[in-house]
C-alpha cells in the first residue's frame, strides 16, 4: 500500500500581522488615555441584555470588577429624581440610533449619591442593537457649581 503524504501550508502576511499587532496596542493606549482622564468605556447589548464595561466604570460605579450589571440593578441605583428623565433620554436613541448626552446621579453607596455625565451613541451591528458610550464623574464639577450659586 502506498503511503500519502499531506501536508497543510498556512501563509500569512507579515505586514498585516504587524499592522493587526499595532492596532492592538493603539487599542491599549486608548483605552489607557480615556483611564488616565477618568473617563470610562461602556458598552450595552440592548436586546440580550449584556452589558460591558472597563475596569474603571466598576470603580466610578462602586460594584466589584467583573460584576454582572443588570438593567433592573442599575435602575435600582439612579437617583428617584433623575430616574424618569434617563428612562427617557435612552429611549429616543434606542428607537433612532441616535448620539445622546444625559447627566444623572447614581446611589455610589448607602448614603452617597455621585453625578455623572454619560454620552455615546446607539448602532445597529448585524441583529444586535448596541447602546455605548463612556461616563465621567462630574460630582466636584456639581458640588463647584451648586456653591456658585448659593
Amino acid at each position: 500500500m502506498k503511503k500519502v503524504w499531506s501536508y497543510n501550508f498556512i501563509l500569512i502576511d507579515m505586514n498585516s500581522v504587524s499592522e493587526y499587532s499595532q492596532g492592538l496596542d493603539m487599542n491599549r493606549y486608548f483605552l489607557s488615555a480615556a483611564e488616565s482622564a477618568g473617563i470610562g468605556l461602556w458598552f450595552w447589548d440592548v436586546q440580550k441584555e449584556n452589558f460591558f464595561c472597563t475596569n474603571l466604570c466598576y470603580d466610578l460605579f462602586n460594584l466589584p470588577p467583573g460584576e454582572k450589571i443588570t438593567r433592573e440593578k442599575f435602575v435600582q441605583s439612579i437617583h428617584p429624581e433623575d430616574l424618569s428623565r434617563l428612562e427617557k433620554a435612552v429611549q429616543q436613541p434606542i428607537a433612532e440610533q441616535t448620539d445622546y448626552e444625559i447627566e444623572y446621579r447614581y446611589r455610589v453607596n448607602a448614603d452617597e449619591f455621585c453625578w455623572f455625565s454619560v454620552s455615546g451613541k446607539t448602532v445597529r451591528q448585524n441583529d444586535s442593537l448596541i447602546m455605548m458610550g463612556s461616563v465621567h464623574d462630574i460630582t466636584r464639577h456639581k458640588s463647584a457649581d451648586e456653591q456658585l450659586h448659593r
